[in-house]
């Protein structure tokens, strides 16, 4: 997740002491929505939203299909044999839409994490 290392800790944004924590350094995508909610929460975000609810819905299915996260960033695992899925029928238009839509959500995120560090007068580093 790309704002990681244009946000590598919460303290970048102002966040209180109490509200940092460490960031996992993975590439476990349901460990990675995990610190995404927390860091969302703790900037303000409320505890209900549609919005993240239906992403970590999308982000628990992904994580179904690949639990160590190779299969969706590489064709081939390290010993050259093609990375296998779960679920052998994928419907290619559906899943486009699907990742774009979420694309969607972390660029809106991303303009939201601006916003904040803006108004609290933070540079991300």
């Amino acid at each position: 997740m790309a704002w990681r290392s244009k946000y590598r800790n919460e303290a970048d944004i102002g966040l209180a002491s109490d509200q940092r924590g460490d960031l996992n350094d993975t590439h476990n995508l349901l460990e990675l929505w995990k610190d995404c909610v927390r860091f969302f929460h703790a900037c303000g975000s409320n505890h209900g939203d549609e919005a993240i609810e239906a992403v970590g819905k999308i982000v628990e299915q992904f994580d179904d299909w690949d639990k160590i996260g190779i299969a969706f960033r590489y064709a081939a695992t390290k010993a050259g044999a093609l990375a296998a899925f779960q679920h052998a029928e994928i419907d290619i238009s559906n899943l486009q839409d699907l990742v774009e839509g979420v694309a969607n959500f972390f660029s809106g995120s991303d303009g939201w994490l601006d916003c904040i560090s803006n108004a609290r007068g933070d540079e991300p580093q």
